[in-house]
């Protein structure tokens, strides 16, 4: 299941003259890191969803001639299609046709005709950042809570957090690596923060999900989340760039290749929560143990 996506439109295909209606946000750099003019650049905008009117974020690249060239849509799948987090499908090919849609809206909205929109399609698109859900259901007679709290502490002894910098060149941006846990006992969340990719397991609050309370179905959906722990890898273009998924037309036939199953094995599976090595210890012998110090002998007996 595709949570989010940051896709890319190319707007090279459409003439020049189309691409001068479409609206630009600008800013400026407050603090240029070399001295001289304020240089303008694109800015977000928040547009709302044509299915559900939640806000989006839309981003007109341009060039130096301030024409645009690129359209960045970036947004919640759910939230932009059904209104929430629910039991949602979209794989990452949908989720990138989503945004094109979306896009082609927009453009719309800007004057561009028809005739000139039919002739943008997934294989102008590129992926920026996508987060990819996994719904792993907890086994009989365990709790998705003690699951995450598992894999949280896991990722705290495996991957220490890496506190950002202090001092006078401190920045606002500098970006904490590492294993973390928050919540409460009955809402926990676990974080595996590195470079490029990030991890964030969790399950959904029942309260979080709407329905009629007496109802059969609803009260189904409220126990199906109660007891799946989602785990939602979150990879950057760095990282796509890396599997050759960074056109959006390569995720055309990720399920029949498996792309999603081997992305979870090399991030979850084996990068973050390390299953495939042996981190177990054998018990020394005695022959071993009658060699240490007393202390030492008494650290080793008590584990």
């Amino acid at each position: 299941m595709t949570d989010s996506i940051k896709s890319i439109l190319d707007l090279s295909r459409l003439p020049k003259a189309e691409l001068e209606h479409i609206p630009v946000e600008r800013t400026v750099r407050l603090k240029p890191k070399a001295p001289g003019p304020l240089i303008p650049f694109a800015a977000w905008m928040t547009i709302p969803s044509p299915l559900t009117h939640n806000g989006m974020r839309v981003k007109v690249i341009t060039d130096e001639d301030f024409t645009p060239k690129a359209l960045v849509a970036d947004f919640n799948i759910p939230s932009a299609t059904v209104g929430q987090n629910a039991e949602l499908g979209h794989s990452c090919y949908a989720a990138n046709t989503i945004a094109l849609d979306i896009l082609k809206i927009f453009l719309a909205q800007s004057r561009v005709p028809r005739d000139s929109l039919d002739l943008l399609s997934v294989e102008d698109m590129q992926t920026g950042r996508v987060t990819i859900t996994y719904l792993i259901p907890a086994p009989e007679g365990r709790h998705a809570q003690e699951i995450i709290d598992a894999i949280g502490h896991r990722f705290q002894q495996f991957f220490p957090t890496i506190k950002a910098k202090v001092g006078a060149r401190a920045r606002a941006k500098d970006t904490r690596y590492g294993g973390s846990i928050v919540g409460s006992k009955d809402s926990l969340t676990a974080y595996l923060h590195q470079r490029g990719w990030e991890i964030r397991t969790y399950s959904s609050p029942a309260n979080t999900i709407e329905g009629d309370i007496n109802d059969p179905v609803h009260q189904g959906r409220v126990a199906f989340a109660r007891n799946v722990v989602r785990i939602e890898l979150t990879l950057t273009a760095e990282e796509l760039r890396k599997h050759g998924l960074q056109p959006a037309a390569a995720w055309r036939i990720a399920h029949a290749e498996g792309i999603y199953h081997r992305l979870f094995d090399d991030y979850v599976r084996n990068q973050a929560l390390r299953l495939h090595e042996r981190l177990r210890t054998d018990r020394p012998k005695h022959t071993d143990i009658i060699k240490l110090s007393e202390n030492n002998r008494h650290i080793v007996q008590a584990t």
